[in-house]
């Protein structure tokens, strides 16, 4: 089929750099990586297309935190990127850390926590979905998940993590977003099993979001569950998109039983300065049509200090997208 012919095809496609599917970004024009093999028809209704949005990991804590104390501006990490966030029609983060209330600065290490009024931050990011399965959740005790929680309903946020479902309906639409963390971990098949067929049973597209994998690397390698095994797990129990994070290096994706995977998009907001690789990610758009996937994009961007991404042209993009190409070449081998 053509979807088999497209995969086979890919390290040619990536050697002659082909245009057929540039990115349609203000000032940003990237190859696409590959086809769905679906289309939007010409006569597709507004009702029946939604855009998703997917950012790489934020972190609430550390040097973001202190920042925050220092200035008070609980929208400074978002202020290059909200416009293009908020024209999504549902946006989808990971939240590195939970927000309690009189979050100690911590300077250095990986206990993580962030100051309430953040969430303000995601609000004017147009952010519409956390997901809060992560290795780091719980890093101020399961009172500090509590408040996290209560902190972002008042918001208004859907709150996808472990047991919790968040659904969304856009149009004709409704969406299931699950998450789960799995870093040091194994996930019990059965339980993932059971989550996803009450997702299916209750929504027309199920996304699901893992925290996994080792870290600072371009593939997915296991550092607990296997990200490969279990993406693929999921395909087969009827997920319609699988989204990963927490190796804070982008990864690549690949497709499987037709079913999108994408394994890291790196960080999006984090205080990682230290190397150009932790500074990197990407922002993933899916658009879908009546429940299909009909259009991936892949906006690179960089995070510039103090922790704030942007999105890139030229040949800073360029030399992004070149390296998700090479990670994808090497999923599966």
């Amino acid at each position: 089929m053509l979807l088999d012919l497209l995969l086979k095809a890919l390290p040619y496609v990536f050697l002659l750099e082909l245009t057929l599917f540039p990115v349609r970004f203000p000032e940003l024009t990237l190859d696409r990586v590959f086809s769905t093999g679906h289309s939007l028809p010409a006569n597709a209704r507004e009702e029946d297309i939604v855009t998703l949005m997917v950012t790489g990991d934020i972190l609430p804590g550390r040097s973001v935190h202190l920042h925050f104390v220092n200035h008070k501006d609980p929208k400074f990490a978002f202020t290059e990127v909200a416009p293009q966030l908020r024209e999504a029609d549902v946006t989808l983060v990971n939240l590195e850390g939970p927000l309690v209330t009189d979050c100690p600065v911590i300077r250095s290490g990986v206990t993580f926590c962030g100051d309430p009024r953040l969430a303000e931050g995601l609000e004017f990011a147009g952010v519409d979905i956390v997901n809060i399965a992560n290795n780091h959740i719980l890093n101020f005790g399961y009172e500090g998940r509590e408040e996290t929680i209560r902190v972002l309903r008042e918001k208004g946020f859907g709150i996808s993590g472990n047991e919790r479902i968040a659904y969304r309906r856009v149009g004709n639409i409704k969406f299931a977003f699950l998450g789960f963390d799995t870093v040091f971990s194994f996930l019990d098949r059965s339980y993932l099993s059971r989550l996803l067929k009450e997702a299916k049973r209750n929504a027309d597209v199920v996304i699901i979001q893992f925290h996994w994998g080792q870290e600072y690397i371009y593939t997915p390698k296991p550092a607990g569950d296997d990200p490969v095994d279990l993406a693929h797990f999921a395909v087969d129990k009827g997920a319609d998109l699988v989204i990963g994070n927490h190796p804070h290096w982008f990864q690549g994706m690949e497709f499987y039983k037709d079913v999108l995977i994408v394994y890291s998009h790196g960080n999006f907001v984090f205080d990682q300065m230290w190397s150009k690789e932790t500074q990197e990610g990407v922002v993933g758009k899916y658009t879908f049509y009546k429940g299909e996937l009909v259009d991936i994009e892949f906006l690179p961007v960089k995070i510039d200090a103090p922790f704030k991404p942007r999105f890139l042209n030229g040949a800073e993009g360029q030399n992004i997208m070149r390296k998700l190409r090479q990670s994808s070449e090497h999923i599966g081998l």
